[in-house]
């Protein structure tokens, strides 16, 4: 799971501070248990005091028995769109609608341009608005089975980097890995999605009606 040798204590403190590859899963259960009590403070002043943090708030210490591969996810999840995610869905907003708003979507092509100093999460409606405007059934698909495509993707990138012994002199040769990494890094979440399995999105039961 690292690129670099650790040590089984490190490994195990290291799941325990949320600081493995899964990072953001360990953060969302922090986030549902929290927003229980943030959920009473007004938006416009919890989103800007997560952001704030976010950038304030030191990374884990490498030399510390917590540190992982990412030292700056505790960070990362404080200005992920967990906040924001529950707001639109307490408000019931239409979020493909609310893409179109031609405010939201030029402000979003900004923050993409501007990605060095402005935050990422602020593109977001910008892919959106991409997402609905192709209509492409491959990309809600993946869009709706996210979680999976996220986690095992990884699997594949680190077994063609360290395990598939490609290296050669001509550069194709590497354009050839990168093919065959990207390949099962999306054949193998849509082999897990047809299996039902992980955090796959069920099919709805059926009503019948009268």
């Amino acid at each position: 799971m690292a690129n670099t040798p650790q040590s089984p204590r490190n490994i195990i403190m290291m799941h325990l501070s949320g600081g493995d590859i899964t990072w953001f899963l360990h953060s969302l259960f922090l986030f549902f248990i929290a927003i229980v009590f943030v959920r009473q403070l007004p938006p416009y002043i919890v989103l800007p005091a997560f952001l704030a943090a976010s950038y304030l708030l030191p990374a884990i210490d490498g030399t510390s028995m917590f540190s992982s591969f990412d030292n700056a996810h505790v960070n990362k999840s404080l200005y992920l769109f967990f906040n924001l995610g529950d707001l639109l869905v307490r408000k019931q907003a239409d979020i493909p609608q609310l893409a179109q708003n031609g405010a939201i979507l030029a402000l979003s092509l900004i923050s993409f341009i501007a990605l060095s100093t402005i935050n990422l999460t602020m593109a977001v409606p910008l892919f959106v608005w991409l997402a609905v405007k192709l209509r492409s059934r491959l990309v809600f698909y993946v869009g709706v089975n996210s979680i999976v495509f996220y986690l095992p993707h990884y699997l594949a990138i680190q077994f063609f980097s360290k395990i598939v012994k490609l290296n050669g002199p001509s550069p194709w040769s590497h354009d050839l890995k990168f093919v065959l990494a990207f390949v099962t890094g999306l054949a193998m979440p849509w082999t897990l999605c047809l299996m039902r399995l992980l955090f796959s999105l069920k099919q709805a039961a059926r009503v019948k009606t009268v």
